[in-house]
């Protein structure tokens, strides 16, 4: 079953352009020679990664951008807050 959290954040970043590409097995975003990915760290966390080369994306070398919990808020309202964040982090540099 997809999470639909994952799910709307990777559909955002083809909205915005953003590269789709398979690396070791991953779906990942390449923007600016950058890659992102969302991921889920047990039931409630959520966390937004970057690697900066396509060697780090391939040897799993992500940094966090920002973490996210949904244990006190709504699945919508995270969905937006990440979008933001990526507007705003990573579109306006």
């Amino acid at each position: 079953m997809s999470d639909i959290v994952i799910r709307e954040i990777s559909e955002f970043f083809q909205e915005l352009n953003f590269m789709k590409v398979n690396i070791n097995g991953k779906v990942v975003f390449e923007h600016k020679n950058g890659f992102y990915m969302l991921t889920k760290g047990g039931t409630h966390s959520y966390f937004l990664e970057y690697a900066r080369t396509f060697q780090e994306a391939h040897n799993n070398c992500y940094e966090d951008v920002e973490a996210y919990s949904i244990k006190a808020t709504s699945e919508d309202e995270i969905i937006r807050i990440i979008k933001c964040d990526i507007e705003k982090c990573i579109l306006d540099d």
